[in-house]
């Protein structure tokens, strides 16, 4: 399929909790520029981001990665432990024991294969720094983060360091389409 505005604000309609439109636009984008042989969609809730990686870029295997059946899951307000992944098509394989489990397994059975990791599973500092320091660790040359941009100063602040670091560094993003949101595609630094 191919996304465009519209029928991403007709998809998106009344869902919560999504990645601003454009935001969706850039990162299909890249994906189709790159090809990657996986998608790791990390921090699922209701799926959509699933949804729309695999049907935009059909080509690659896609993974949706929640928490719900991890001791660290805690049940949101406003949706039940069973809706997370409700919209994620059957071609998506939906993981439920947290990044930390699948993000390593699907890496280490894949070593030859390109992997896109689209981080969206956690706003404090340190856990995204986590999210850096692992896809470092594994040489995972793209990822991106949702909520970079400066109001969302903790997924900020992580980037920021990883670049002083040396780890990864900014290569597109929007962070003005839906300033309280905001995403940033990464490049490993070699």
């Amino acid at each position: 399929m191919i996304w465009n505005k519209e029928l991403l604000d007709d998809y998106l309609n009344g869902k919560d909790r999504t990645v601003d439109t454009n935001e969706y636009l850039l990162m299909l984008e890249f994906i189709n520029e790159i090809r990657p042989d996986i998608i790791i969609d990390s921090g699922t809730y209701k799926g959509a981001s699933g949804y729309i990686l695999k049907t935009g870029y059909n080509e690659a295997e896609v993974y949706s990665i929640d928490n719900t059946d991890n001791q660290n899951y805690y049940p949101k307000e406003e949706t039940t432990k069973e809706e997370h992944g409700m919209y994620l098509p059957d071609n998506v394989e939906f993981l439920t024991h947290g990044y930390e489990v699948h993000v390593p397994e699907i890496i280490e059975k894949n070593p030859n294969k390109e992997i896109f990791i689209f981080w969206d599973a956690g706003k404090n500092s340190f856990k995204v720094m986590n999210q850096i320091e692992m896809s470092h660790k594994y040489r995972t040359r793209y990822i991106a983060f949702h909520d970079s941009g400066k109001i969302q100063r903790s997924v900020r602040r992580a980037i920021k360091r990883a670049e002083q670091l040396g780890l990864y560094k900014i290569i597109k993003e929007d962070i003005k389409s839906c300033p309280r949101k905001g995403i940033s595609v990464l490049e490993l630094i070699e």
